[in-house]
């Protein structure tokens, strides 16, 4: 869940270099800045978002949590309803609960993934379907792994990624797959071709792999220069076999988080710079043939990343006034222009952090 991690490392420090960095970066772009703007701003103090799904221009969930002062959590999830964010409840044995991520393949097929300690304090990673009503699907014990995305097709076909590991779900059961390096973020172009990232445990050099053919396979990238701790994918997106996007980061000389862009066509990868600061952490479709791509903070969460014409740009986010943007999960609404950001605003120094999502309507 990737603003509640930031929520987590983020020293006193990063943050006072998050608000320098935003109010430089705005001053580059202004012109950029209005096209998208704040559609949520939590009044609910140390609150984050960490993942979305757009289902419709009056579906949209957001997911994530509530650090409480005694240290513990609570979910977060609003729910866009064409008009306004609405709050979505989780059954009362997950009040305690930390989400991790959403998918849904439609209105009545939405997933919730997250984990919560037990009374003896042993973790638990759980599954919850919403088809008009919540139904618990799966529930793990687990050494503080977790789910880190998930690819929801159909109510029998389900995919999750993470430290957990690889499973699927056919509408009855989970199957885990045994494989030689963890995946944690995916695309789908269809249920028999799936593509995803992650690690090698051993080298922890960076992966992707494709699901194709009833296999897991790893898909060959040439090695990328890059400083320790070494190159790092965290989103895909596969339009199709011949049209796939991996972003990341790597590191300079100097140490300082630098994107990575990686685009699979015409049987090569090919990699694309750009001059921000910050690691990429997620990608999806503009609706004009482009992309969008979010950075993770503290560097470059101020801005996005626009790909269109065969160019990318660098465009500057909206703020709350006297607060910083930090912003990672996009989710686009299908067959549109519109799309949704989430993370937070962080003011001051920690713990002064509230759930945001900014929408771009195109």
């Amino acid at each position: 869940m990737r603003n509640s991690i930031l929520r987590i490392s983020l020293t006193a420090a990063a943050a006072v270099a998050l608000t320098a960095g935003t109010a430089a970066i705005a001053s580059a772009d202004e012109a950029a800045g209005p096209t998208w703007r704040i559609s949520y701003s939590a009044p609910t103090r140390m609150s984050s978002f960490g993942d979305a799904v757009a289902l419709s221009s009056r579906d949209v969930w957001a997911v994530g949590d509530v650090a409480l002062s005694t240290g513990g959590t609570r979910p977060f999830i609003r729910q866009w309803n064409g008009r306004s964010w609405t709050i979505k409840r989780l059954p009362s044995r997950y009040g305690s609960a930390q989400l991790f991520a959403v998918a849904a393949s439609s209105a009545r097929n939405a997933w919730v993934f997250g984990g919560y300690r037990d009374s003896a304090m042993h973790s638990h990673v759980f599954a919850l379907q919403w088809h008009g009503s919540w139904s618990q699907r799966g529930t793990w014990p687990s050494n503080d792994q977790q789910i880190d995305s998930a690819v929801v097709l159909s109510p029998r076909d389900v995919w999750t990624f993470g430290s957990l590991g690889t499973w699927h779900f056919n509408g009855s059961r989970w199957r885990s797959f045994v494989l030689p390096f963890e995946l944690h973020r995916a695309s789908a172009i269809s249920a028999t071709d799936i593509w995803a990232v992650g690690v090698d445990p051993a080298t922890r050099a960076p992966v992707v792999a494709r699901w194709h053919a009833g296999r897991w396979r790893t898909h060959p990238v040439a090695p990328i220069a890059s400083g320790p701790p070494g190159p790092q994918f965290d989103g895909i997106l596969a339009r199709s076999d011949r049209d796939v996007w991996v972003v990341g980061g790597t590191v300079t000389s100097t140490g300082t988080p630098k994107p990575l862009v990686l685009h699979w066509s015409s049987g090569k990868w090919r990699q694309v710079s750009l001059a921000q600061p910050g690691n990429l952490s997620d990608v999806t479709p503009d609706g004009s043939g482009g992309l969008w791509a979010s950075f993770l903070g503290p560097y470059g969460a101020a801005t996005v990343a626009h790909y269109s014409a065969g160019h990318w740009r660098v465009v500057s986010l909206p703020r709350v006034p006297g607060r910083s943007t930090s912003t990672s999960a996009l989710a686009r609404v299908p067959r549109s222009k519109t799309v949704f950001l989430a993370g937070l605003s962080l003011w001051g120094h920690l713990p002064n952090t509230a759930g945001l999502i900014l929408k771009f309507a195109g």
